[in-house]
């Protein structure tokens, strides 16, 4: 009986998302957000679903959803990274959701911003895809936004690194680093610590898209200066992604998140008593609390291995050449 009625639950969630959406796509372009787990991207995502006709597409390429995996014919963190199938099965995917024929992807019709009738998407990418963004942005013809946060930061809000054993396994990818590289990743694998290994994940991930950044053609953009200047980055954002509405977006990102609600009666009690400046220099900053001077000078050992200079030592905000607004760059020397 459990069985059975497991089974209709799945059929009655699977009719819903089928008939919860009509998507009819207009003449702006779908926007694809690339980035790494915990970095922001869901609140990013979140932002510009704010924009009249979006919905939203998370995660398509999570194959640890068995769905994802039937419908992709990607079995395996391998077959995201280069191969001779790889891109014919990612282009033969995304056309299928954008002819809305991947109904377990459709939107949650009890979320926020839920739109039963949308023109446009915008896909949230965290797993794959990081050395084929160019090819993405051609392919699709979308807008390409590449969002990137402090690699500490994000290792400390991560528990598991599942691609971390793939990426050196690929002849291809492995093609992308130095002697030098693969020697100090192929040891940190073995034998590095936790934490070493997701400052390693950061990199092999972020690597490539770094090297090949196109500031013309792609949207950059750091979690670091969303938080604290929110205004430029926003009129940037709805300048270059063709969005109507920032005014929207600047109030979204203005609630208070609804994870505070949930949050130990500490950040509860910070957050009662700051003023926003404080609260967003907090969320930034809070990754500082949590470490020694000894492993944030472990982390930057790496990065500087990997030639990577989006963040510097002792500093919380990103390098000059990765901030859109001069008033961030004055934030980040004050």
């Amino acid at each position: 009986m459990a069985i059975v009625y497991q089974n209709i639950q799945n059929i009655v969630k699977f009719l819903i998302k089928r008939w919860s959406n009509i998507h009819r796509p207009c003449c702006k372009p779908d926007i694809f957000i690339f980035s790494t787990a915990r970095s922001g991207s869901t609140f990013l995502m979140e932002l510009i679903l704010t924009q009249a006709g979006m919905k939203y597409c998370s995660e398509p390429l999570n194959l640890r959803k068995d769905s994802v995996k039937r419908v992709t014919r990607l079995n395996s963190w391998k077959d995201l990274l280069p191969n001779r199938e790889r891109e014919a099965k990612l282009m033969s995917y995304f056309t299928r959701i954008k002819e809305n024929k991947v109904a377990f992807l459709n939107p949650n019709p009890f979320r926020d911003n839920y739109r039963f009738m949308t023109n446009r998407i915008v896909f949230k990418i965290i797993h794959g895809g990081e050395d084929i963004i160019h090819w993405f942005r051609e392919a699709t013809k979308a807008r390409i936004v590449y969002l990137i946060r402090h690699p500490i930061a994000v290792t400390l809000s991560r528990k598991v690194y599942p691609r971390l054993p793939c990426f050196l396994e690929n002849e291809n990818y492995r093609k992308l680093f130095t002697s030098e590289q693969i020697t100090l990743s192929e040891g940190i694998i073995r034998n590095g610590s936790d934490f070493e290994k997701g400052i390693l994940s950061w990199c092999l991930q972020n690597y490539p898209p770094l090297k090949s950044v196109d500031r013309i053609n792609w949207v950059t953009i750091t979690y670091e200066e969303l938080v604290i200047n929110p205004q430029p980055v926003i009129d940037y954002l709805a300048e270059t992604l063709e969005l109507s509405n920032p005014e929207k977006m600047l109030q979204q990102i203005c609630r208070p998140s609804s994870t505070v609600y949930q949050s130990d009666e500490k950040t509860k009690d910070f957050f009662a008593k700051s003023s926003k400046q404080q609260e967003h220099f907090w969320l930034i900053s809070k990754w500082k609390e949590r470490i020694t001077e000894k492993q944030e000078k472990l982390a930057f050992d790496i990065l500087k291995k990997f030639e990577i200079d989006v963040y510097n030592y002792g500093e919380l905000l990103p390098s000059y050449n990765y901030l859109i607004s001069k008033g961030s760059y004055e934030m980040r020397i004050n």
